[in-house]
């Protein structure tokens, strides 16, 4: 199957999803307090690169954290 960039799927079958190790990353803890939850609204996109974007926007801030992961196979997989 050959989706297009953006396209949203309504349908896949479960050998079309691969399901992966959780992502674990630290983000800047300023003006933050030690354990302190915080809601954010995520949102992801793969760029240009082949690399996969993800901008966490906490609510009720002009904050933004960027994390960006190499999604491109290696030349050996």
């Amino acid at each position: 199957r050959q989706d297009q960039v953006g396209t949203l799927l309504d349908f896949w079958g479960p050998e079309e999803l691969q399901e992966l190790e959780e992502i674990q990353a630290t983000l800047p803890s300023a003006g933050r307090t030690a354990g302190e939850v915080v809601p954010v609204k995520l949102h992801a996109r793969v760029t240009e690169a082949g690399t996969l974007e993800l901008e966490a926007m906490p609510r009720g801030t002009d904050e933004r954290w960027k994390v960006e992961f190499d999604v491109r196979g290696s030349a050996n997989a």
